[in-house]
């Protein structure tokens, strides 16, 4: 969600899953691990529903003392909590994307992007879309023609906090804390957000890695693989998003070579790795460093006799052709919650609303586009295309709002 009302079109840069080749190998087993959450139970009967606010359309209704898992605050929004999709909440995915394993107690998602819907219908509105890789667990009821009943335990819901019991019953993942449901969200939140910053870093450090690779293998061949491995390790271990999890196992994986091939060529020849391309403003460092890996200065000058020679280059170009494309990091015109809400002069039926509720920018697809953006209502969702000015005469807002010409709509986990 946009962070205040004078954010109206901020580029904000959220990092896109690096998808798999063709003819990757795909997990089947175990199920993707789920993200941590706070444990907690419904104080009372209660609305779970699709965004934070009461005219969000309804998820369903929980009785007292259901269990919830918190997974954190809605951005901009302290009064409500972001939760696992509860079970009770209907879901369906088109078989077409889903691979049965198990026995068919769960599938395997095919594609990335795959869209789960709160209908067994094309055009329902939107739950989820969930990552290639991801598991989903098949819930016992019938399938509906070609639609799939699953449980997205990826997926988001969201309930008001007067809702929830004040005492958790359990908190997963983040240790022990004393206090209240805010103090564990609060600290779970905190760590959500270094392990989010670490995987922009990764992927930034990626880039620049991956450009030296197929520019400059010399110089590639000084750069520090091992650090970035690292990195990605603790992406996998830490990330509460399964987009990103997936995303960096597969890097980690398809890089292994690379890594393999450098650590030898730079043992050989007593090369000090540099953890930043030389002649290239350094990566920002996110969070603290791993602790199993000893600093070094960003970018080292190099001891003599630690050229590598020709013949020493080989294994990484061999080990080159396994490093994907440097992941493609989308730019939002706008971010925050689809609302429909029509403004007939504008010529818009759909706006972008912030956390107080303001309007932030109008919503338009062109002519021939196949994106229907009242599956996206009330979803937390990201908004590339063209933004055009709107004479504020036409709308009455008592400010500037422009219009957005919609190319691509992407869910956005909380």
């Amino acid at each position: 969600m946009l962070r205040s009302t004078t954010l109206l079109l901020i580029a904000l840069a959220v990092p896109l899953a690096i998808p798999a080749a063709e003819g990757d190998a795909q997990p089947t087993t175990p199920p993707t691990q789920q993200p941590a959450a706070v444990a907690t139970t419904m104080a009372s009967r209660g609305n779970v529903r699709f965004g934070p606010s009461q005219s969000a359309p309804l998820v369903t209704t929980l009785d007292s003392n259901t269990p919830v898992e918190v997974l954190g605050v809605a951005q901009g929004m302290p009064e409500w909590y972001v939760i696992r999709f509860p079970r009770q909440g209907l879901a369906w995915v088109h078989k077409r994307n889903l691979e049965p394993q198990d026995g068919g107690k769960t599938f395997l998602v095919k594609e990335d992007r795959t869209k789960v819907r709160d209908d067994a219908r094309q055009g329902a509105n939107l739950v989820a879309e969930l990552a290639k890789g991801e598991v989903v667990e098949a819930k016992d009821r019938a399938a509906v023609g070609d639609w799939i009943p699953v449980y997205p335990a990826s997926a988001v819901a969201y309930v008001h906090k007067k809702l929830l019991t004040a005492a958790p019953t359990a908190a997963v993942g983040i240790g022990k804390v004393e206090g209240d449901v805010d103090k564990q969200v609060g600290a779970k939140a905190e760590a959500d957000g270094k392990t989010d910053l670490l995987w922009r870093e990764v992927q930034a450090r990626y880039t620049a890695f991956k450009a030296a690779l197929d520019n400059d293998i010399e110089k590639a061949a000084h750069l520090d693989w091992a650090f970035l491995d690292s990195q990605l390790s603790q992406v996998i271990a830490r990330s509460s998003t399964p987009r990103d999890k997936l995303a960096a196992k597969r890097l980690a994986e398809r890089i292994a070579p690379v890594v393999k091939a450098a650590v030898e060529v730079q043992q050989k020849n007593n090369i000090t790795p540099s953890r930043d391309v030389p002649g290239q403003p350094p990566i920002v460092v996110a969070v603290a460093e791993p602790k199993h890996v000893d600093p070094v200065p960003a970018n080292p000058v190099k001891p003599a006799g630690t050229q590598p020679k020709a013949g020493d280059l080989g294994g990484i170009r061999a080990a080159a052709v396994t490093a994907p494309p440097a992941p493609s990091v989308d730019n939002f015109t706008v971010q925050g919650f689809i609302e429909e809400k029509a403004f007939p002069q504008v010529g818009s039926s759909f706006v972008i609303i912030d956390q107080t509720g303001a309007v932030c920018a109008f919503l338009k697809t062109k002519p021939g586009s196949e994106i229907q953006l009242s599956e996206y209502f009330w979803r937390n969702v990201g908004v590339k295309g063209l933004s055009q000015e709107v004479d504020p005469a036409l709308h009455n807002l008592g400010k500037k709002v422009p219009l957005v010409l919609v190319d691509d709509v992407m869910l956005l986990g909380k």
